[in-house]
């Protein structure tokens, strides 16, 4: 995301994406197709 996708979104936007926190209370396996910061760093 850094190389090529953040070049689409602001600064600020990126910020809050890196900078996110977020819990996973289930498997990964439990959230399927599911798209989020916590899932791809799990993955």
């Amino acid at each position: 995301m850094l190389y090529s996708h953040a070049k689409d979104i602001s600064d600020k936007e990126l910020f809050e994406l890196i900078s996110e926190r977020r819990t996973m209370s289930r498997m990964l396996s439990d959230y399927g197709e599911q798209k989020s910061t916590s899932i791809s760093t799990a993955k």
